[in-house]
């Protein structure tokens, strides 16, 4: 009987001390917090910045502010979706080329929970509104451009492209909040294509405009007779200044029908000189009118000059 009675205790202390010190299982609970779940923090002035926020544990309906950092006024509020995510607009002085810190609150249970210092930065938005597509060796030429966000006395610069990287060419400070001129001096004396960029910088952040190309290219009239008797052949002969081209030809037109038709052409020398034989009504006498035509670029080139066969 003591046996069965001692047994008996053993198994009743060994379950007991078993359900002691087995391990307790719990539901883990997530901690309460706001986060940033997206934001593409810079953009040109006057685009809307948008956060996409998401608070945890994942709630509807928790409210959600902005503010810049060190203002009382949130720029915007908005509340959570059934996800525990909404969006708010980063929108302080928006049409401010400049950086601000923002900070992003959430009110979860009795709780303000926050994100700080999220910079957003605005670049100036600049625009080409005007540049030569071709200019003569030599010409000086300008490009204009609007700078949105811009202000008096910001830095505005035209950019060329020296392989393998940008190359800053003309800087000026601006006079105009919202216009500049820049000069485009790179490459002025010599022939050839050339790749520009302008921008504007403003509290140091800097905004740019699509590039373009211009080609300094020129045709010009080396020698003509004004006069020829009739049957006399004569020449004219035109010196191009250009970036090298395949074929490098220069064509001989002539006034006729309301319209110049081409009736010559001739290869342009390792001096840029053409020579063209003015065989055009060689036998009678009249007023003609010719032109020396040059094609560069998508762009023409051409000088008129009149011959009289007496």
């Amino acid at each position: 009987m003591r046996r069965s009675l001692g047994r008996i205790l053993a198994t009743l202390f060994a379950g007991i001390l078993a359900f002691t010190l087995a391990p307790s299982v719990q539901r883990a609970q997530a901690a309460a917090g706001v986060s940033l779940y997206s934001l593409h923090n810079v953009a040109p002035v006057g685009q809307t910045v948008t956060a996409t926020v998401q608070v945890s544990p994942a709630l509807p309906q928790v409210p959600v502010e902005a503010y810049v950092n060190g203002h009382a006024l949130p720029v915007d509020t908005n509340k959570t979706d059934v996800n525990g995510r909404t969006t708010v607009n980063l929108d302080h002085e928006i049409m401010l080329a400049k950086t601000y810190l923002y900070m992003i609150r959430a009110w979860i249970g009795n709780t303000w929970y926050y994100v700080y210092d999220i910079p957003v930065t605005r670049t100036p938005r600049v625009t080409l509104l005007s540049a030569p597509g071709i200019a003569a060796p030599g010409q000086q030429v300008t490009a204009r451009y609007e700078a949105i966000g811009g202000t008096v006395g910001s830095v505005g610069f035209v950019d060329a492209w020296v392989h393998p990287n940008w190359s800053r060419s003309q800087q000026v400070t601006t006079t105009n909040a919202s216009e500049l001129t820049v000069k485009l001096t790179y490459g002025q004396n010599t022939p050839g294509t050339y790749a520009f960029r302008g921008g504007v910088t403003v509290n140091g952040i800097t905004g740019y405009a699509r590039q373009f190309e211009m080609t300094r290219a020129s045709l010009r009239l080396w020698s003509a007779p004004a006069v020829l008797r009739a049957g006399t052949m004569g020449s004219a002969t035109g010196k191009v200044a250009a970036p090298p081209v395949s074929p490098h030809i220069g064509y001989l037109q002539v006034w006729h029908g309301g319209g110049f038709v081409t009736i010559r052409q001739a290869t342009i020398n390792s001096s840029g000189c053409c020579t063209v034989p003015l065989a055009y009504g060689v036998n009678t006498p009249g007023r003609y009118t010719f032109r020396l035509w040059y094609f560069v670029k998508d762009f023409d080139l051409y000088v008129t000059f009149v011959v009289d066969r007496i």
